[in-house]
C-alpha cells in the first residue's frame, strides 16, 4: 500500500511555507500539490489530507510550518527566485514590485552565492529608489530583473526532482567567464563557495 510521507518532501514543504507566507504561492498551488498525493497513493499521508483541506491561507501556513518544525529541511532561496519570475511573466507583478520581493535576501549572505547576493542586493535597492529615478533607470532595472530572475524559472514545485542539477547549471553560470570549461565544471561541482550554503527552515530569514 503506496502511502508517500512529508519527510520525503521537506525542502519543498518548508519552500512552500515561506513561499505563501510571502505571498508568492497561492493558496490554490498549495492544494494541488497537497492533491497530487491524495490522488496518487493508496493510503495518502494525513499531511496531505490536511494541507488539502486547510480553508484559508493562514490555515494551510500552519500547516506547513508546524511540519517543517519537525524536519530536518535544507533549502535554497532559489524556487522563490523562480517563483517571483513567474508572478513577473503573469503580470501579477511589476518589475519593480517584483525587485522590491527580493528584500529578505538583501541580508543573509550565506543563502546565495556572492554573485547572486550582489545583484539581489543592486536590484532591490535600485527598485526602491524608483519613485526616484529617471525613465532609463527603470528600463535598466527592467532589463537586470528578468536577466537575473529568468535562469531560475525552471526551479517549480513540480520540477523538484531535478533542483539539484538546476543548481549545477546556475553554478555553471555564474562561474567567472575568464576561466576555462574544464575549470568551470569543477567550480561547479566541487568548490564549497560555488553553491550557497542551504540551512534549516527556523534559520531560513535570521
Amino acid at each position: 500500500m503506496t502511502s508517500t510521507s512529508p519527510f520525503e518532501y521537506a525542502e519543498v514543504i518548508n519552500i512552500l511555507a515561506e513561499g505563501l507566507r510571502l505571498g508568492l504561492f497561492t493558496k490554490q498551488q498549495v492544494t494541488q500539490w497537497a492533491d497530487s498525493f491524495i490522488l496518487r497513493d493508496e493510503q495518502p499521508d494525513i499531511f496531505f489530507i490536511e494541507l488539502a483541506l486547510s480553508p484559508n491561507d493562514d490555515e494551510a501556513l500552519t500547516v506547513l510550518t508546524e511540519a517543517v518544525g519537525s524536519m530536518s529541511a535544507e533549502t535554497t532561496p532559489r524556487p522563490l527566485f523562480g517563483a517571483i519570475y513567474g508572478q513577473v511573466l503573469r503580470q501579477e507583478k511589476s518589475i519593480v514590485e517584483a525587485a522590491l520581493s527580493l528584500s529578505p535576501f538583501t541580508w543573509e549572505g550565506e543563502l546565495l552565492t556572492k554573485r547572486e547576493f550582489d545583484v539581489v542586493n543592486d536590484l532591490y535597492y535600485t527598485a526602491d529608489l524608483a519613485d526616484a529615478v529617471g525613465e532609463s533607470d527603470l528600463a535598466v532595472l527592467e532589463k537586470n530583473t528578468l536577466e537575473f530572475l529568468a535562469p531560475y524559472q525552471n526551479y517549480t514545485i513540480e520540477n523538484y526532482a531535478h533542483w539539484n542539477e538546476l543548481d549545477q547549471e546556475i553554478n555553471l553560470k555564474l562561474a567567472p567567464p575568464s576561466l576555462s570549461d574544464d575549470v568551470i565544471q569543477k567550480a561547479a561541482t566541487l568548490q564549497g563557495p560555488a553553491t550557497p550554503v542551504r540551512k534549516h527552515w527556523w534559520q531560513f530569514w535570521k
